[in-house]
């Protein structure tokens, strides 16, 4: 791997971990709209990760995610 590799891995890793830890909280945490944004964030490094990686299906499972992740963000804030 080359440290731009190691890079996009570490980073993909720093954000969604935490995302996902504070994105499961109970409803009216306010906590939630971080973990939200945090996984907002890592969508484009999965983007450009897949595409570096050549998988198309990871791709596609990819931009699911950056929509959904959108899409919730968008929620919380009550943006309809």
């Amino acid at each position: 791997m080359t440290p731009g590799e190691i890079a996009l891995q570490v980073l993909i890793v720093g954000l969604s971990v935490p995302g996902l830890y504070l994105s499961s909280l109970t409803t009216g945490d306010p906590r939630l709209m971080f973990g939200y944004g945090l996984m907002l964030a890592s969508q484009p490094l999965w983007i450009l990760a897949t595409v570096h990686g050549r998988q198309p299906g990871m791709l596609l499972i990819a931009l699911f995610y950056s929509g959904y992740w959108t899409q919730t963000f968008l929620n919380h804030l009550g943006v309809q």
